[in-house]
This record gives structure tokens, sequence and C-alpha cells, in this order.
């Protein structure tokens, strides 16, 4: 690359950490990554742009400035980044009763006012011995997975799981996904659902025998879902 008229300054050398090759009017072209060279920013703060007064100033020298605006552009881009990273302890989560009531404990850890979330609610779900939550099917594809106790869950078919540590669960939108839980032992799962709209969470029972599906008037009242404010497509 043939250049001319190259303007240099007397603080290059402690400017870049590289300085450019110049052979018989030619760039030689380094074979380090990008530019072959970075700015040192401790030499940047300590050489500011002067005026002719001497005084360090937005003006003056230019190329001086250009060095000087590089620097403080990478340092404001670096200071106007605030970070959105959002970490909490469940235990500082309200728990509400689900579904079922009584014997049912809900915490919901993403896609609340509290802890909001573009498209994604999460729930942390404990379930006392005893419980029974009776087959019913989502609109939404669920995900669950087991973090303590036993129970037995079963699907439309009538066909039952042991459920236990470790156990994952995913259940189809629609009436085929339909499950139930009976709790053998105290219960902890963690819920997952690709959607933070409440009325898209909605569940409906399922009547074993006849297959016919239900929805209790509060139940939809809870989900915002009495009105819908927008398609659920």
């Amino acid at each position: 690359m043939r250049v001319t008229g190259i303007e240099t300054l007397h603080c290059d050398a402690e400017l870049f950490t590289h300085l450019p090759v110049i052979e018989d009017g030619y760039l030689v072209v380094p074979d380090r990554p990008g530019w072959g060279t970075e700015p040192v920013e401790d030499a940047l703060r300590a050489h500011p742009p002067k005026n002719q007064a001497g005084a360090s100033s937005a003006s003056g020298d230019p190329l001086c400035n250009r060095a000087y605006y590089h620097h403080l552009l990478k340092e404001k881009a670096f200071m106007e980044i605030k970070s959105t990273l959002k970490v909490f302890n469940q235990a500082e989560v309200q728990g509400a009763p689900g579904v079922v009531g009584q014997g049912q404990l809900v915490k919901q850890l993403a896609g609340s006012a509290e802890h909001p979330s573009e498209r994604l609610t999460v729930m942390l779900v404990s379930f006392e011995p005893g419980t029974h939550e009776h087959l019913h099917w989502h609109l939404i594809e669920v995900f669950y997975y087991v973090i303590s106790g036993r129970a037995v869950m079963k699907d439309i078919e009538g066909k039952t799981y042991d459920i236990g540590p470790g156990s994952v669960i995913y259940a189809s939108p629609g009436i085929a996904g339909s499950h139930s839980w009976e709790i053998k032992e105290k219960l902890q799962l963690i819920g997952v659902r690709a959607t933070a709209d409440p009325e898209k969470t909605i569940q409906f029972d399922v009547d074993p025998s006849t297959k016919e599906s239900t929805m209790p008037l509060d139940r939809l009242a809870k989900r915002h879902a009495i009105n819908f404010k927008k398609s659920l497509y």
C-alpha cells in the first residue's frame, strides 16, 4: 500500500502498542489481528489535546484530538452499558396458593410484576403429601423438572408414571398432553412456560371418562382471561 503525506505525533510510540512500518513509501501490512495495533489507554489520558496556549482542550492538534476522542468514545461506550442482570434468592419471593389451593404453593420466579420477563414464566412449585391435582391440560407447552419428593403422574390414557428427583416432564399443548399429579411425598419442582402472558397460562380440567374439558370462572379471572386484551396467537 503506497502512502504519502504521513502525519505523526511525537508521542506515537507511547500512544499505540505497535507503530506502522513504512518501507520505501509503502505501508507494510501487519500480520497481527485487526489493524495490527491498539491504543494505550493510560498514554492517551496522559496526552490530552492542547490548545495554542498549552492548556488541555477539546480543540487543538487534530491528530491529538483524533487519538484522544477515540479513547473517549471507547470509554463512553463502556460507561453507557447498564447491566440488566437480575440475581436474587427464591426465599425472597412471596409464595401463593396454586390451582389446587391448599397443599400447593407457587413462587413465580420470572414472568411476574416483581420479576418481569419478555416471554418466560418460571415457577417454583411445592406440593404437600396427599395433594391431588386432577387431570388437566394447558394452552401452551409446559416443562417440569422435579427437585425433590415423590408423586404419581397419570396421562390422558390412564398410564401412570413414578415421579421423583431428576424427573423431567414435557406436556405438549392441548388435551393430548393432559396429566394429573398425586403427591406421595412433599414434592418440589420447577415449572417453565414459554410466555409471560397470564391469559396464556390457563389450564382446563378434564373429565377422565367423558374427556370433557371445563374451566372455572374464577380461574379465568385470576389469569386475566375474562376479557382478552389481545389475541392468543
